[in-house]
């Protein structure tokens, strides 16, 4: 056996190691900070991923510290509130892939007074669709008249069905026959 081969494959699974430690997702983290420039602990935290509007609650460390992980890369806002200080909304934030970013927050002294509250009738939406569904009650079974007792004939009860036109009608299954 060659001396080369086992050096060969020492590389390759190096190689093959680092490969695998390559990360699809991104960090973000921070602190956040009080105008004295003292970390506010147990500040509220939202994070949404713009594309998707899908978010991550978190709440800071005594420290004022924050982080969270496994987020897939993309635009991001953040939002942080916590008692006492005026709430802070940025929308600066880009994640890449592999990366791990910091974005400290500064919060300034006061109350947040105004609040916004919508108020209106949400207009049920209705839809008809095949997707919804259909039951079929036992009553209806028993009183339809079955072409030679086919089972698969229910199914045309559904609204949007048919019968498959002539070919289907082919089918061993359509004769009520078992493929078998």
């Amino acid at each position: 056996m060659p001396k080369t081969l086992p050096l060969s494959l020492i590389a390759v699974c190096v190689c093959a190691g680092t490969a695998f430690a390559q990360s699809q997702t991104a960090t973000l983290s921070g602190r956040v900070a009080d105008p004295s420039g003292g970390g506010v602990a147990a500040a509220h935290i939202r994070l949404t991923d713009r594309a998707t509007s899908a978010f991550r609650d978190d709440s800071t460390l005594p420290d004022g510290a924050y982080r969270f992980d496994l987020l897939p890369p993309g635009d991001y806002s953040i939002r942080v509130t916590a008692p006492g200080f005026k709430a802070v909304e940025d929308s600066r934030i880009h994640l890449d892939v592999a990366t791990s970013a910091t974005f400290d927050v500064a919060l300034s002294l006061g109350a947040v007074a105004d609040s916004v509250e919508v108020t209106a009738e949400v207009s049920p939406v209705v839809a008809v669709s095949v997707a919804d569904g259909t039951i079929v009650s036992e009553e209806k079974i028993q009183a339809l008249p079955l072409n030679g007792r086919q089972f698969l004939q229910l199914a045309l009860l559904s609204p949007g069905t048919n019968s498959g036109g002539s070919r289907f009608s082919r089918t061993p299954c359509a004769r009520g026959k078992s493929p078998v």
